[in-house]
């Protein structure tokens, strides 16, 4: 957790490791990756997307890793233009992404659900909310049942999206299923307050 000691780290191992092995060597675009991530943290994002910018450069010259550190580096971007208020450039993104994921057959995370999840999450946010919505009904009809914490995530995000519409009666059913959910498998502390939260909003706007 000492994210100012890891960040210059991070950068001289990035460092010895293109001078060992060259500018586009695989690990130096892994290296970016995690450095991005602590720059975020730092709030030094303009630093953080030239880190993620970076990283995408040299994972397309590598198509045996293209998949899963282009979906990784990709989506991390996408958040990250989120927070900078470049929507657009977020959504290109995360559609960037599930593309590569769908080019290659590796078990490896993020996973196409979860791409297609986070774009929902985006087109939400962003008020495209009956397009969202769609997705994230699809995602909360395909997804395999014990993966309890994705159903959680899809219950909080279409309860706070119906109640933007005004359609209060589909949030409190939202609610009511995960609600069923955290009975029968728990869940963490933060997805517990998620959804309580949630339901604190559906009640006040009923």
């Amino acid at each position: 957790n000492d994210t100012e000691r890891a960040v210059p780290e991070l950068r001289r191992a990035a460092f010895e490791f293109e001078q060992l092995f060259g500018a586009d060597y695989i690990d130096v675009a892994w290296i970016n990756t995690m450095l991005a991530e602590g720059l975020r943290q730092l709030g030094r994002l303009d630093e953080a997307r030239v880190a993620l910018q970076h990283a995408i450069e040299i994972f397309e010259k590598h198509p045996e890793k293209r998949a899963t550190g282009l979906a990784q580096a990709r989506s991390a971007l996408s958040k990250l233009l989120q927070v900078m208020g470049d929507w657009r450039g977020s959504r290109e993104q995360v559609d960037l992404a599930i593309l590569d994921r769908l080019q290659s057959s590796e078990k490896a995370m993020p996973t196409i659900d979860q791409l297609r999840s986070l774009r929902s999450m985006l087109l939400v946010e962003q008020g495209s909310l009956q397009e969202g919505i769609t997705d994230f009904l699809e995602l909360q009809r395909a997804a395999p049942k014990e993966q309890h914490h994705a159903h959680l995530l899809f219950c909080e995000v279409l309860a706070r999206a119906y109640v933007v519409l005004g359609n209060l009666s589909a949030a409190r059913e939202q609610i009511g299923r995960g609600k069923r959910i955290l009975l029968e498998y728990g869940a963490s502390s933060n997805r517990a307050f998620a959804l309580a939260t949630t339901a604190a909003q559906v009640a006040a706007a009923e």
